[in-house]
């Protein structure tokens, strides 16, 4: 269904974030990361601290953890001022990314699919 949405409209960066997203909740990890990174090429996405917490979540479980750190600290310069509950979640969540990450902790990241792996 969001292939679907992708080739009708592949300009959608919300529709592209979503196939990377999907691709990641089936553990397709290079997938979703190869999506993230084009669609990270679009002014209007670097923008985006949604996508930027996308690609962070994608890297760590890539063993990029120094380049998971750099996407989630973009998520938090592009959502400075959440605008919304679900933005200050999500720039709670990040803070507390990048907090863990920082002091060796464990870094909770969003889960995959029920019975998909890495």
């Amino acid at each position: 269904m969001i292939r679907t949405a992708v080739a009708k409209e592949p300009d959608s960066v919300a529709y592209r974030d979503s196939l990377a997203w999907v691709l990641y909740k089936k553990g397709k990890l290079k997938d979703a990361s190869k999506q993230l990174d084009a669609i990270l090429k679009d002014p209007q996405a670097k923008t985006d601290p949604v996508i930027w917490d996308h690609h962070g979540d994608v890297l760590w479980r890539l063993g990029k953890h120094k380049d998971a750190v750099n996407a989630w600290q973009a998520s938090l310069r592009e959502n400075k001022l959440p605008k919304n509950d679900e933005m200050k979640k999500i720039a709670k969540q990040t803070r507390q990314k990048i907090e863990a990450a920082g002091s060796g902790k464990s870094v909770e990241v969003a889960p995959l699919g029920d019975g998909y792996k890495p």
